[in-house]
C-alpha cells in the first residue's frame, strides 16, 4: 500500500517514483493532494516525485490530468509535465509529471550531465530530453 506507506515513514528520498494504476479504486488516492503532501514531506530539499498522470488523448483523463497539475502546484515550486510515446499503452501518448522543491529537468545543467555520462543510448539525449517537456496547446489547456 504505497498510500499508507509515504503516509507512515520517516526516512526521507532522493526520488519518489510513481507508476501506478489508473485513478480508480484503490489507486485514486495516488492521484490525491493528501498523497502528494506525504510525498513532498518525505523527500530530501532536492528531491523529485515524477508520476504518470494518463493519457492526454483520454477525454475523461483530462479532469485527472488538470487536478493533478493543480495540486502539485499547490505543494513544490517546480512541476513540469512531460510526454512521451508509450506504444503498448491505449492511445499511444502518456503524460508524466515531475514535481521538485528545486530541481528543474529544464536548466542547462541537465543537458550538460546527460552528455558527460556518456550512456549509450540509441534514442535518448539531450534534445529528446528538452523535447519531452514540449506539450501540444491541447495538453497545456488540461493543465490549465
Amino acid at each position: 500500500d504505497g498510500i499508507k506507506f509515504v503516509q507512515d515513514t520517516t526516512e526521507k528520498f532522493d526520488v519518489i517514483l510513481i507508476d501506478s494504476t489508473d485513478p480508480v479504486g484503490p489507486a485514486e488516492g495516488l492521484f490525491r493532494a493528501p498523497f502528494f503532501a506525504d510525498c513532498e514531506r518525505a523527500l530530501n530539499p532536492g528531491g523529485i516525485l515524477c508520476l504518470q498522470s494518463e493519457s492526454p488523448w483520454i477525454p475523461e483523463l483530462g479532469k485527472v490530468i488538470g487536478e493533478v497539475h493543480r495540486d502539485l502546484r499547490s505543494l513544490f515550486p517546480l512541476v513540469r509535465a512531460y510526454s512521451a510515446a508509450i506504444q503498448t499503452y491505449q492511445a499511444g501518448l502518456w503524460l508524466f509529471q515531475l514535481a521538485s522543491k528545486s530541481a528543474d529537468p529544464l536548466s542547462s545543467e541537465v543537458g550538460v550531465r546527460i552528455t558527460a555520462a556518456a550512456f549509450p543510448t540509441r534514442y535518448y539525449n539531450p534534445g529528446i530530453h528538452y523535447a519531452a517537456f514540449s506539450l501540444p496547446t491541447f495538453v497545456l489547456e488540461q493543465l490549465g
